[in-house]
């Protein structure tokens, strides 16, 4: 048991409630992020990576913010909300809750 996951659950429970969904708040961290490196420090190019469960946020910020690379890690499993709906699954990563998720792509 992970004693952390008590308070991963109430930070992305309470985003939910306050209309930010955690996972959507973190592509907008990686957002503002870069706007403050390109303003800043003069940053042209931005890339983006992440292992393990990250690698999922790394892929939907450079699927969604123009100009971002994506640099791939091996062994990164994907995660995809519409695989849960076809496989029927009950339990997910909370990291990855987002209200219709398994509609977005």
């Amino acid at each position: 048991m992970n004693p952390l996951s008590g308070v991963l659950s109430d930070y992305v429970y309470n985003s939910l409630l306050t209309g930010r969904p955690y996972f959507l708040q973190m592509m907008e961290d990686a957002e503002i992020s870069m706007r403050f490196a390109a303003v800043t420090l003069n940053g042209r190019t931005f890339a983006v990576t992440g292992a393990r469960d990250a690698g999922t946020l790394a892929r939907s910020i450079a699927e969604t913010l123009p100009g971002v690379e994506l640099l791939s890690q091996p062994g990164t499993p994907r995660f995809e909300w519409s695989d849960l709906v076809e496989e029927q699954r009950e339990l997910w990563p909370i990291q990855y809750l987002l209200p219709g998720g398994a509609y977005i792509r």
